[in-house]
Formats: C-alpha cells, sequence, structure tokens
C-alpha cells in the first residue's frame, strides 16, 4: 500500500493539533534530558510555532501531521516534521522530505535540519544525501546541498 498525502497550509487553530503530536514524538526525549513542565513546553512550543511556516499533512482521513520550514536566500530550514503515529514507516514522510528536496534543488537551495541524535529519522535524512555538519549538546546539525 502506497498512502497518499497532501499539505496545506496551516491555520492559527490548528496549533493544538501540532502541539499534541509534537508532545507525542518528543515528549520522552524531552523527558530524558530535563523534567517536563507542561508550563514550559508550552511555552517554547508556541514561540517555535509559526502557522506561516507550518503546512498540515493531509491523508485519506484528515489531518496526519505537520511540517514546518523556514525559507531563507541560500538554504531552507527542514524546523520540524511529525506524524501521527498510524502514519509513521508508511513511506510519508519520506515524500515529503522528498519533495522538499526537489523544490530545494530546483531552486538551487540546501536543506538544513537539526536531528536528536538517537532519532530513527536520522538514518532516513542520511540516506536521503544529508550530512553532518555539525553536533550540539542533543542534536546533529545535517545539510543537504542542491544537486
Amino acid at each position: 500500500m502506497n498512502p497518499s498525502a497532501t499539505l496545506r497550509p496551516a491555520r492559527d487553530r490548528d496549533l493544538a493539533f501540532c502541539r499534541r503530536l509534537y508532545y507525542e514524538a518528543m515528549r520522552p526525549t524531552i523527558e530524558r534530558i530535563r523534567a517536563w513542565r507542561e508550563d514550559r513546553e508550552d511555552a517554547e512550543f508556541a514561540r517555535q510555532w509559526s502557522a506561516a511556516e507550518v503546512s498540515i499533512v493531509v491523508g485519506e482521513a484528515g489531518d496526519i501531521g505537520w511540517m514546518q520550514i523556514a525559507r531563507h536566500d541560500r538554504d531552507i530550514f527542514l524546523n520540524q516534521i511529525y506524524l501521527d503515529a498510524s502514519s509513521r514507516n508508511r513511506g510519508i514522510g519520506t515524500r515529503l522530505v522528498q519533495s522538499l528536496l526537489h523544490d530545494a534543488d530546483r531552486q538551487g537551495l540546501a536543506v538544513v535540519l537539526n536531528v536528536v541524535k538517537d532519532n530513527p529519522a536520522l538514518r532516513l535524512y542520511e540516506r536521503l544525501g544529508f550530512r553532518r555538519i555539525g553536533e550540539e549538546l542533543h542534536k546533529f546539525n545535517l545539510r543537504r546541498d542542491p544537486d
């Protein structure tokens, strides 16, 4: 089966949906790094999330995920990408990133991102041509130059 997905622009009312998916995916990681405080995490998430940069991933049954990208003069920053649990490991995320890479290549732009060191998506990014360009305490900084 090859499930399809499309993107639509986010609206302010999508914030709660995006926060829920983010917490489902990232809470275990955050709790390994520091104590979880809902008020702090809510404030940090609200600070980072920007409807102007977010696209909602829509599957056959409705909204299944989201991705946030920031376009700059020389690169595109893939800030975040999350899918609900039932949509993971089905090739949807791979196709979304490949589409972003295709668009970046057409524009002659690199794609950069940060990934938590123990995130299984690291292998995907490396298969798609990203290389490590830096390291933080808990993250790798990755870059993929245009073809």
